[in-house]
C-alpha cells in the first residue's frame, strides 16, 4: 500500500489600503491559507510612516505629520516567504 502526499502550496497576501493620507493610521493584515508561526513587518522608509503595532498577523501603520509624500513598501517575512505591498502616502486634502 502506498499513500500519496499531497504538496500543499501556501498562498498569502497584505490585506490593505494602498493609501495613507497624512498623519492618520491604516491596518494592514497578512491572509494566508496555513497558520502563521514566525512573522516579521518592516518599511523602506521610515521617514514617511512607522509600524506602530504589530500582533502575530496584522500591524497598524501611522503616516507622518511632517507634510513628506512618497511610497513605501511594507514587507512582511512569514515563516521565510516575504510578501510585499506598496502603501502610498498622500495629502490630506
Amino acid at each position: 500500500m502506498s499513500f500519496i502526499s499531497e504538496k500543499t502550496e501556501s498562498n498569502a497576501y497584505i490585506k490593505g489600503s494602498s493609501t495613507i493620507r497624512l498623519d492618520r493610521s491604516s491596518s494592514y493584515e497578512l491572509i494566508r491559507n496555513k497558520e502563521i508561526t514566525s512573522i516579521n513587518y518592516s518599511l523602506s522608509d521610515e521617514s514617511l510612516a512607522l509600524i506602530i503595532d504589530k500582533n502575530e498577523n496584522y500591524c497598524t501603520i501611522k503616516a507622518n505629520d511632517k507634510n513628506k509624500l512618497g511610497n513605501i513598501i511594507l514587507t512582511v517575512v512569514c515563516d521565510g516567504k516575504e510578501y510585499t505591498k506598496e502603501i502610498k502616502i498622500i495629502p490630506l486634502w
